[in-house]
């Protein structure tokens, strides 16, 4: 399922008038900052 939701996402952006390399960055700050709060908790 996580596919499909960044393509969700990715689809959405793009429908906005975003291009893909701003979709992108977006996408992989969201997905460090998850990263690290998930590695936090878990400490």
């Amino acid at each position: 399922e996580p596919y499909k939701r960044k393509a969700k996402l990715i689809r959405f952006g793009l429908s906005r008038g975003f291009d893909y390399e701003v979709i992108d960055r977006c996408l992989q700050h969201l997905l460090t900052d998850l990263d690290d709060k998930l590695t936090t908790e878990n400490s």
